[in-house]
């Protein structure tokens, strides 16, 4: 392993061991069959969900020493377009096994695999995903993450989004309606956070239930027991707010630390992208791939514009740190990367890396030792999964 390997590696957490290793993943993801391909009908994502064995928990990255060592990125071939014509929610982005059970049982689901309402969504250590819905809304999953999809119904511009977050931390980037009855809420164990345009974070945790809504643009509406609030957030002045109980509502500052998690989840998933489709940092408009293209998928357009504003945003930030250091640039796409990274990570150390490792300290032995509890809830759910997956299917295609 060269001294730049070494010092890359270093230089980031757990999820980030080196752009070659990305794009590995990325290979892996892409040769996987997948269990449930995001259809066209509703009715052929039925007919493929199959009972396989539970995915073993993802362990947590060692040190930089254990990590396998990688193939050249000169060989890696950019993932096929896995954007689905139909409408069904899919994953857009899983930077690791998402564990899915539904009425046809436990599956790992990977990029372009469908999850239809009643189902059970668990991440494990560092795991990161997207979830897409056909009102325009994107669902960003982070680790430690137990969620059920509970209903997601779009016709015109009416929409009913129904999620429950058990534990760990989702953000939502919920697309305008102003379709009266339209709702897009998101429950916990000890509130309701409701949002017709906003982009908002709700953290549960698992044990208490808990509950911490991060307000990053727009406004959604909290309710707890009898007491409900408005809270509104714009830009560069977000705004929290606690439910450490049933009935019990409180604003709170907003620790930068939380800022990170969401800072650091986009990076991730730009680099994913620009390693995985070979995207020029200095090019970043020209992805190369109609999997960033509106025109090619019009039904997803608005994810696939906050995933290009992400990928760009991203470029910018990685070329202005090759500019500063003067190097001569790679000509290749994923070595200019990876040596933009490498110049990154020393110019900033990192700066989301320790604020992560702070949030998490702790959390991920709190659930394993909840491992009980999640099998009691997932016993518990049979019925609603039932009902609601076939409410789903009965449904009428949307127009």
């Amino acid at each position: 392993m060269n001294t730049d390997e070494q010092r890359f590696r270093a230089s980031g957490p757990a999820w980030l061991p080196g752009l070659t290793a990305l794009a590995v993943l990325a290979t892996a993801g892409a040769c996987r069959s997948s269990a449930t391909s995001a259809p066209a009908r509703r009715a052929d994502a039925a007919s493929t969900v199959v009972e396989v064995a539970a995915a073993p928990p993802v362990a947590e990255a060692g040190p930089a020493e254990a990590v396998v060592e990688t193939v050249p990125i000169a060989v890696i071939e950019p993932p096929e377009d896995k954007v689905p014509e139909g409408t069904d929610p899919w994953l857009a982005f899983a930077d690791t096994p998402v564990t899915v059970t539904d009425t046809g049982g436990t599956k790992v689901a990977a990029e372009g695999d469908a999850v239809l309402p009643g189902s059970l969504l668990t991440l494990e250590s560092w795991g990161q995903a997207e979830l897409d819905l056909p009102d325009g809304s994107a669902l960003r999953l982070d680790e430690l993450l137990e969620l059920f999809l509970r209903a997601v119904v779009v016709r015109g511009g009416l929409r009913q989004v129904e999620l429950t977050v058990f534990d760990g931390n989702v953000r939502a980037i919920v697309a305008a309606s102003s379709e009266p009855g339209s709702v897009f809420r998101v429950a916990t164990p000890v509130g309701v956070v409701e949002a017709q345009a906003a982009d908002f974070a709700v953290e549960v945790d698992g044990g208490t239930g808990a509950t911490r809504v991060l307000v990053l643009g727009g406004s959604v509406l909290v309710q707890s027991g009898p007491e409900q609030r408005e809270v509104a957030g714009a830009g560069s002045t977000p705004r929290a707010l606690e439910i450490p109980a049933p009935g019990l509502l409180r604003d709170v500052d907003v620790a930068p630390a939380w800022l990170s998690r969401w800072a650091a989840w986009d990076e991730r998933q730009a680099d994913r992208f620009l390693n995985a489709y070979g995207i020029d940092i200095a090019k970043p408009e020209e992805p190369g791939s109609s999997a960033f293209s509106v025109e090619s998928h019009p039904l997803w357009a608005a994810q696939i514009r906050q995933r290009r504003a992400n990928i760009t945003a991203r470029a910018k930030a990685l070329s202005d740190a090759l500019a500063a250091d003067g190097r001569p640039l790679p000509d290749e796409p994923r070595a200019k990367l990876a040596a933009a990274r490498d110049v990154w990570s020393g110019a900033t150390g990192n700066p989301h890396v320790a604020a992560l490792e702070a949030l998490r300290a702790g959390r991920a032995d709190l659930w394993a030792a909840r491992a009980g509890t999640r099998a009691e809830r997932l016993r518990a759910l049979g019925e609603a999964m039932t009902r609601l997956r076939q409410a789903y299917l009965e449904s009428p295609p949307a127009p």
